[in-house]
């Protein structure tokens, strides 16, 4: 999968590496340890245990991402060595079974490339991983086991015929002989302490009078290891609840609107469960199992109406109990159908009142919680019921004004939960988001705020993309509001040394459009801080709500939406567009998100096994083919095109999103303006959605209206973005079969439509600049040679069919010292050294007047598959070098293009040359058709227009109609001279 987000971007931005903590967890006491995250205090009794051992090959300070049953997951420090390595104990609440591991550090260089599936027996799992290679080993190597010189077991034992002179005696390491004198609820307790002067790997006991043998691995570093054990079971359990005698109901969920899933933790006979099993007065039909009729862990209950998702309901079986939870009932088609709404949601407001409508069909109890003022801390002011109407939605009309009402939903759910959650269709937020606000968005707008005029096509747009910190932050650029929303359209600003800067230098340098990283309200930074701070934003908290760190005052709700709206204004004032960065395919953290809080299990995408999909590697992927989140999809696209006049969006991991909601976003847009552009990361990301239905570029010709960052142009130019030191073209190793193809702007040919669909780049916020690529692949390079690569690599950006694509930067070379995810890194990596505009300034003078160039000429810009077909031929594309032809010959006008990605200089006759001259080129002009080593050169030639004949075309019908007046004027005339002849 050519996915350069997988792990990276959105895990880092999401959780900042956050880890849990045994904590006061007695037995593990101090195993683990965190740098971020709070101490989390466990419950032994129902703790599963995951040991990961590992041996680097290399340090690159590894530690372990790991999650359990559909839980997120959440990185954990090594914490101990032994012979084999380094080790760290990890503790998953409740009755794991099997969990996942990825051996990585904290810039998401993973140690193998597939997520390891680790089984989890008895409530503890074992893995021995060898730096570099994929298989895990679920014993360890002879002589690198984990030894001991002393350990404690906790022997927790349970026999139904009584603990008379029952004694723990154990023979490895040592004879030592305990007494059971505790009593906990699953039986007698006895403690064993062992110590021996040679080193041991188990702990080998008996109980009497039973005589069974046990033998236990300590858990490494452990204060204590507990066990459980039954008389006539052999098996030793580090879990209770995985014992037979201490059966439980796992869960029991409803997975269907007629059915619920009951998963047992030890096995019961059919008929038993048939004869004790009832459902709160809910008539049964029936109840089925896959299981052996004599050993039923799981079992289905059919019932013969409907159930109600918003009442609560408790099993009864096995003389077991058990709260019903709402499964995956919630995410089919038959609930959609039930309970999808199509009005709108939100603080509807109007100046003599405003309505509350949340959507929450599974909610027992919605009320509506204000607050005194919109402060951040302000207290409670009233704490209101709604009421249920149709389609699960909850509502509540407050009369008056209430503008500038900060507010909260407080809803109660059948499980006994109780979620306080922000307004999922907040416009505006308190500060850090953690409060909605009511506001009259509309009127919160600069003067003659409006859309721009239409564009033509997309690929007459040059798209620039910027991080609005990135872009005012350096002392260097003269800007005032520095890493604010407004530090983007100051006009009038300069280096120390006089060069423009900021709005005033984008606008000399020709692009049409900037496309700004997440403006969005996300969770990484915290707006109530001066200190330093930085984030990309790919972790969303409020989707239509304007970050607030970028607002000169993020304490005022009206102030982030107003200031972005005179950013957009000012933009367009200037002729410049705006694109906006959207993160539909995942949240920053589904647990906290208002989508979880208000409709738990609905808005997220989930496995077979019921675990959260983690196709975006963020720990969650929304669940965009389910009908109420597309609708909400479709509902913030209109909202931040229509009220913030945006001039394109695009889409992050739009792979990650089903191909009907991007069609319905398209078709959405095109009532607004058709104009506005759609580009998107069509990569194929592995989440549960079938092949044919993800927003991929193989999918792209179901995308019409839609383009898709060209991975393949990318890396044919560069070189692969997972392996830094991998050259491509532009370093002498290129692939030029893939790169001759994707000049065309139609390299995938049977799946994108035309070149409109092609986003052209080799830079952008993801992996290494550039120019950091290029001291990678070519490191012994001159600056001047490093130069002449970067921009070579540019040109075939500026002149390749399809939409051009930079960085920010990219035109003076910038350079984030080689850190290839700088997603949250200082300003000293990530801000524009507005500098190199002078340093670098033959590169930029390169750049803009490439774009001039392709702005003046309609053949460097053809717009549909048949236009380059008939308009452009490829003459060269082996031993890298590409060239290629194109003419318009009713225009007499004629160009050829040629590449030199070799270290010699070249002759090109491919095509015959006679007329045509150098206009235009990444080094000096040649007066020849000799192009020079790392020179890319554009040769044009003027002939006499080509004017079409005019003909006149008949067909049977349009050739009897122009003879019939000539044959009558022929009749008529021939009948008067007879007449007058006699």
């Amino acid at each position: 999968m050519k996915i350069h987000k997988f792990s990276r971007k959105c895990v880092k931005a999401l959780l900042l590496l956050t880890v849990v903590v045994i904590g006061s967890l007695a037995p593990l006491g101090s195993l683990v340890h965190s740098t971020t995250q709070t101490v989390v205090a466990a419950d032994t009794t129902d703790t599963s245990f995951l040991i990961v051992h590992y041996h680097a090959k290399e340090n690159k300070n590894w530690d372990v991402w790991a999650w359990a049953d559909g839980n997120d997951g959440q990185a954990y420090q090594f914490t101990g060595t032994d012979a084999f390595g380094q080790y760290v104990v990890i503790p998953f609440k409740g009755q794991v079974e099997k969990a996942g591991v990825i051996i990585r550090n904290d810039t998401w260089v993973k140690d193998g490339d597939k997520d390891r599936e680790i089984p989890i027996k008895h409530g503890r799992g074992e893995v021995w991983i060898n730096g570099g290679s994929e298989e895990n080993l679920f014993t360890a190597p002879t002589g690198q086991e984990a030894t001991f010189t002393n350990a404690k077991v906790n022997v927790h034992y349970f026999n139904k015929q009584g603990y008379s002179d029952a004694k723990v005696q154990a023979t490895t390491p040592s004879a030592t002989t305990a007494e059971f004198t505790g009593t906990d609820d699953f039986g007698k307790v006895a403690n064993l302490d062992l110590t021996n002067q040679e080193a041991f790997t188990d702990v080998k006991f008996t109980v009497t009078p039973n005589g069974q043998t046990y033998s236990v691995h300590p858990i490494p570093g452990a204060t204590a290891t507990d066990v459980w054990i039954a008389a006539g079971d052999k098996e030793v359990y580090y879990n209770p609840y995985f014992t037979a005698v201490f059966r439980s109901i796992k869960v029991a969920s409803i997975d269907t609107m007629t059915s619920v899933t009951v998963n047992l933790t030890s096995a019961a006979t059919l008929a038993a469960i048939k004869s004790t099993t009832d459902l709160e007065n809910v008539a049964i039909d029936k109840i089925t199992t896959t299981d052996a009729k004599n050993s039923v862990k799981q079992f289905v209950i059919h019932v013969k109406h409907p159930l109600d998702l918003s009442r609560s309901l408790t099993l009864r079986t096995l003389d077991l109990t058990k709260k019903v939870t709402i499964g995956a009932a919630i995410r089919t088609a038959a609930f959609d159908k039930e309970y999808a709404y199509g009005g709108q949601l939100g603080a509807l407001y109007q100046k003599a009142a405003t309505t509350f409508k949340v959507w929450a069909p599974t909610a027992t109890q919605v009320k509506l919680v204000t607050y005194k003022t919109n402060d951040a801390k302000a207290p409670v002011a009233k704490t209101l019921q709604m009421k249920k109407e149709v389609k699960g939605v909850w509502s509540i009309k407050l009369t008056g004004n209430q503008a500038g009402l900060a507010y909260t939903y407080q809803l109660a759910f059948t499980d006994g939960k109780v979620n306080t959650s922000v307004d999922p269709y907040a416009k505006a937020a308190t500060l850090n988001g953690d409060r909605s606000v009511v506001e009259d968005v509309a009127k919160i707008t600069p003067k003659n705020f409006k859309r721009m005029e239409p564009f033509t096509s997309p690929v007459d747009a040059v798209i620039y993309e910027a991080h609005v910190r990135d872009f005012s932050i350096n002392s260097n650029s003269g800007i005032k509001d520095k890493g604010k929303f407004l530090g983007l359209i100051q006009a009038g600003t300069k280096t120390p040394s006089g060069q423009a800067t900021g709005i005033d230098y984008l606008k000399q340098l020709g692009i049409t459009h900037v496309e700004l990283l997440p403006i969005f309200d996300y969770a990484s930074v915290d707006e109530s801080s001066t200190a330093p701070q930085y984030n990309w934003g790919y972790d969303p908290k409020n989707y239509d709500v304007p970050e607030g760190s970028y607002a000169t005052n993020a304490k005022d709700p009206t102030n982030r939406i107003l200031e972005l709206k005179q950013t957009i204004k000012g933009m367009h004032d200037k002729g410049l567009r705006v694109i906006m960065d959207v993160v539909y395919n995942h949240v920053s953290s589904a647990a906290d998100s208002p989508f979880e809080k208000t409709v738990p299990g609905y808005y997220f995408r989930y496995n077979s096994d019921g675990s959260m999909a983690n196709g975006s590697g963020c720990g969650n992927d929304t669940a965009s083919e389910r009908v109420m989140m597309r609708k909400y999809i479709l509902d913030s696209v209109k909202y931040w095109a229509t009220n913030y006049h945006l001039d394109g969006f695009r889409f992050d991991l739009m792979g990650n999103i089903d191909v009907e909601t991007m069609r319905e976003v398209r078709a959405e847009l095109n009532k607004i303006d058709k104009s506005i552009i759609v580009i998107g990361e069509g990569w194929d990301l592995d989440t549960p959605l079938p092949s044919s239905e993800k927003s991929t570029q193989d999918n792209a010709a179901k995308l019409p209206g839609i383009a898709f960052f060209n991975d393949t142009f990318r890396d044919a130019v560069k070189g692969s973005v997972f392996d830094g030191p991998a050259g491509a073209f532009v370093s002498g190793l290129g692939n030029t079969f893939d790169l001759g193809k994707a000049i065309l702007g139609n390299d995938k040919s049977s799946n994108y439509l035309a070149p409109t669909q092609s986003v052209n780049y080799v830079e952008a916020h993801d992996n290494l600049t550039l120019f950091d690529k290029l001291s990678q692949t070519n490191p012994t390079d001159t600056p001047a040679v490093r130069e002449q690569r970067d921009t070579l690599a540019t040109s075939f950006v500026l002149f390749s069919q399809g939409i051009p694509f930079m960085q920010a930067g990219q035109e003076f070379l910038r350079t984030k010292g080689g850190n290839d995810n700088s997603y949250n890194a200082p300003d000293s990596v990530n801000a524009i050294d507005w500098n190199r505009i002078t340093q670098q300034k033959q590169a930029v003078n390169f750049v803009k007047a490439g774009l001039k160039l392709r702005a003046s000429e309609p053949l460097f810009r053809l717009t549909s598959a048949a236009a380059v077909a008939k308009h452009m031929k490829v003459t060269a594309q082996q031993n890298n070098v590409i060239a290629y032809e194109l003419s318009d010959p009713a225009r007499g006008v004629h160009y050829v293009a040629v590449f030199n990605g070799t270290s010699k200089a070249l002759n090109y006759t491919a095509t015959n040359m006679t007329g045509y001259k150098a206009i235009f080129s990444n080094t000096d002009l040649p007066s020849s058709n000799t192009v020079k080593s790392l020179q890319m050169v554009i040769y044009k030639k003027t002939t006499k227009p080509i004017k079409a004949k005019k003909t006149t075309k008949y067909s049977k019908g349009n050739l009897l109609f122009e003879i019939l007046p000539a044959v009558a004027v022929l009749i008529i005339g021939t009948v008067i001279w007879q007449i007058k002849k006699h």
